[in-house]
């Protein structure tokens, strides 16, 4: 569920989870969701910084 885009909570709440720590210890990431986590977090830096120029540049 989380690999297919659902949020943390979310699983959570349907696994019936109610602690993070336990919920954790289900979450095992592969090679393929280190790679989409890393493209988004790329992609929300190069928005943060080209927004924080257009910001000083007006």
């Amino acid at each position: 569920m989380i690999q297919a885009g659902l949020s943390p909570m979310e699983v959570m709440k349907v696994s019936g989870h109610t602690q993070m720590n336990t919920f954790a210890r289900y979450v095992n990431p592969n090679t393929q969701a280190v790679t989409r986590i890393a493209d988004v977090l790329s992609a929300y830096q190069t928005q943060a910084n080209s927004e924080l120029i257009s910001e000083s540049v007006n």
